[in-house]
């Protein structure tokens, strides 16, 4: 059986599809609300899309052999996984999954048991899934499937295109974080040095005041804009962490939420 390039783009997008509603619904259910999961704002998370077509073109030739199923589609989608994750840690400074705390893992972006899973879910695409799919597709009439696809892959551009602009939107948003904690931390050890003499130094107190307002102004404005973007990441991938700080989005948060506090309370104290 071989399939046009339309009929594979289409393919792509309903399993990207089924790959969004199988994510959302479980940690929708889990964390008892609505949480959209995916890294794109759309209906659909690539790298099941990827992974399914990956896995049924290396399976062509052999979808009568349960085992090279198995072994083909854990390689092939074990590759993508890795790449994957590599790549967008690179670009993003944000780790999306880890399986460090996994026994044979590579590099925390891959691990046996979900290469063994991923194996496992080649022989049930394989067998199960995917033909009442294939079924559908090949009823469509190729001019049908040649506009539904160009329609999607045009909205798949634009979502993806927005969402890589938004996710280095954060990144530029931590890194102005950082370069505002160095002027925090240093009004943060005037207050220290300024505690021993304050009999001396009422007037310096008074302008460091002016000072500590100004910067809570500034922390004020950009933790705004931090928190709402990391509430947003924080519910789509819980296990998500910041590479260059090491901590999770929901410690990251919480961190920013304590360093406030506690400026706000000395230019209170003081």
């Amino acid at each position: 059986m071989s399939y046009s390039i339309d009929q594979w783009l289409i393919f792509f997008f309903i399993y990207s599809l089924f790959g969004w509603i199988w994510e959302t619904s479980l940690v929708s259910l889990r964390s008892k609300k609505w949480v959209n999961r995916g890294f794109l704002f759309g209906p659909w998370i690539p790298i099941y899309g990827f992974g399914a077509v990956i896995i049924l073109h290396l399976t062509l030739g052999v979808r009568d052999n349960l085992a090279l199923i198995f072994i083909y589609g854990m390689i092939g989608a074990s590759v993508l996984e890795y790449i994957t994750g590599y790549f967008m840690e690179k670009i993003f400074k944000v780790r999306y999954w880890d399986y460090s705390d996994k026994k044979v893992n590579l590099n925390g972006y891959i691990c046996l048991l979900a290469s063994l899973c991923w194996g496992a879910f080649s022989i049930l695409l394989v067998r199960v899934f995917h033909r009442p799919v294939e079924a559908f597709v090949l009823k469509i009439p190729s001019k049908i499937i040649d506009t539904f696809s160009h329609i999607l892959l045009a909205a798949f551009a634009v979502d993806s295109t927005i969402s890589i602009k938004s996710a280095l939107d954060l990144r530029r948003i931590l890194e102005e974080f950082k370069e505002n904690s160095v002027v925090l931390n240093s009004i943060n050890e005037k207050i220290m040095k300024l505690n021993k003499d304050l009999s001396e130094g009422i007037n310096d107190l008074s302008e460091l005041k002016e000072k500590l307002s100004l910067e809570e102004f500034k922390l004020d404005d950009l933790s705004k804009k931090l928190n709402s973007r990391l509430q947003n990441l924080s519910k789509k991938h819980p296990t998500a962490y910041f590479k260059d700080q090491a901590l999770s989005i929901k410690e990251f948060r919480e961190n920013l939420k304590e360093k406030k506090v506690n400026i706000i309370e000395k230019i209170k104290g003081e």
